[in-house]
């Protein structure tokens, strides 16, 4: 999150919150690796940005 945060130039409690409402709508999925939480763009994600384009 902390690095997302600094890319977007915002906090990282603000991509926290977006990102966990993200999740909620199933479009992206968090893996935890070690100490890092990941994003991945989870299959309906993926058809959202399908149709998008």
């Amino acid at each position: 999150m902390t690095e997302i945060a600094h890319h977007l130039g915002c906090s990282p409690a603000t991509v926290t919150y977006h990102c966990a409402q993200l999740e909620r709508a199933g479009l992206v999925q968090r893996v935890r690796q070690g100490g890092t939480v990941r994003l991945r763009l989870a299959d309906r994600g993926a058809n959202l940005i399908d149709l998008l384009r």
